[in-house]
């Protein structure tokens, strides 16, 4: 009896942790970090933002920079406005562009660049660019937003 109540136990505790370490890894897309970042963003809310170990904000003129291991998030503002949102994420990420098509369907062009692959979307609100880049020095994937 205490044997298999101890059992019950480790396997709830067990459970638990599984469930709870699988919530914090989903987190947000890049996509969802992008389009909220486009939409939302001012300077000093993203400038804020980038914080925790190891966060290095950059500011450049109307570009802000926050670089995270292991992605880098560029924002360009005209004053309050965001004109372009860049997620930079190291490896390639191969889900996003799923989740780009489940919102927008295939993508209205693609190209390829040496060792980068990128497709387009020309919506009207947004021109959105994701960009796989595989070679010997990197492995990277880059999603876009811009004023169209």
């Amino acid at each position: 009896m205490k044997n298999g109540m101890l059992f019950v136990v480790g396997a709830l505790v067990f459970t638990a942790a599984a469930s709870s370490s699988g919530s914090q890894a989903a987190g947000p897309t890049m996509v969802d970090v992008a389009e909220q970042l486009y939409k939302n963003a001012t300077p000093e809310s993203f400038d804020r933002k980038c914080t925790g170990p190891g966060a290095k904000l950059e500011v450049d003129g109307d570009r802000h920079t926050c670089s995270k291991d292991p992605d880098t998030t560029i924002v360009r503002f005209a004053g309050d406005k965001v004109t372009d949102v860049t997620v930079h994420k190291k490896g390639i990420q191969k889900a996003v562009l799923g989740q780009i098509k489940s919102k927008l369907g295939g993508p209205d062009s693609v190209k390829t660049l040496g060792a980068m692959k990128m497709h387009f979307w020309f919506a009207k609100d947004a021109t959105i660019a994701l960009a796989f880049q595989s070679s010997a020095q990197s492995r990277s994937t880059m999603l876009s937003f811009r004023s169209p």
